[in-house]
């Protein structure tokens, strides 16, 4: 693996595992836990924004820098509201919106690993709204960091948009696999 592309993906990852010790570490006592926290995930969503960026302007798109992108945003989704649900931090992700999350994660990512074993590759591009998506769930998790109380009506439009993209992306794996069932 080489490439600035590459490494700005590894460094999400460091920034996720970075903010679940932090997530970990927090109490009212320490408060600056939950700042680092926030500092961590916003270093992470701008890493999201860079990859893409860098790979392209330095002509470094792999698919090797896409799986680790679609990795990194699938761990970090996953961990992230599993740990602001489960660990409190002034505010908590209710346990409704957690399961919406993290259920698409493990469907749609589990049905792409099945697809990748079957044809070798996803052929999928994320649609205008899976970015929306992922810009809305980003955002949910910053306003909870920020102990903001009234972000429950963009925790309901994040569902429905995780609900909608999960529901386009496990339609997209069903009928990979039942193309790549039909040559094989």
């Amino acid at each position: 693996m080489k490439g600035l592309a590459n490494l700005v993906t590894l460094s999400r990852f460091v920034f996720i595992f970075l903010a679940a010790i932090c997530i970990i570490a927090y109490s009212p006592a320490h408060d600056e836990y939950r700042w680092a926290t926030l500092c961590l995930v916003v270093l992470a969503i701008l890493s999201d924004i860079a990859d893409g960026k860098v790979a392209r302007l330095l002509n470094q798109e792999s698919s090797l820098g896409a799986a680790m992108d679609a990795v990194a945003d699938a761990l970090g989704f996953t961990l992230g509201f599993i740990f602001l649900s489960f660990f409190d931090l002034g505010m908590k992700f209710p346990l409704w919106f957690v399961v919406i999350v993290v259920g698409r994660e493990v469907a749609v990512y589990g049905l792409y690993l099945a697809v990748m074993l079957k044809k070798g590759r996803v052929d999928r591009k994320p649609s205008r709204l899976a970015k929306w998506n992922t810009t809305l769930l980003a955002v949910c998790v910053v306003l909870l960091l920020l102990r903001f109380e009234y972000a429950w009506p963009l925790w309901l439009l994040a569902s429905l948009t995780t609900i909608v993209t999960g529901t386009e992306n496990i339609a997209y794996s069903w009928d990979a696999l039942r193309a790549a069932s039909r040559k094989s």
